[in-house]
């Protein structure tokens, strides 16, 4: 998870991050990461 800029942040941007050091492909995704899987009862 990370900040980008405003003209960068519609969904499946692709970007370039740097992960510890190394250049690292990534896209923009929108939220939820994981679709909620739970009852609420």
């Amino acid at each position: 998870m990370g900040y980008v800029a405003t003209g960068h942040a519609a969904p499946d941007t692709p970007l370039g991050v740097d992960l510890r050091g190394k250049p690292v492909a990534a896209r923009v995704t929108p939220l939820p990461f994981v679709p909620p899987r739970y009852f609420r009862g």
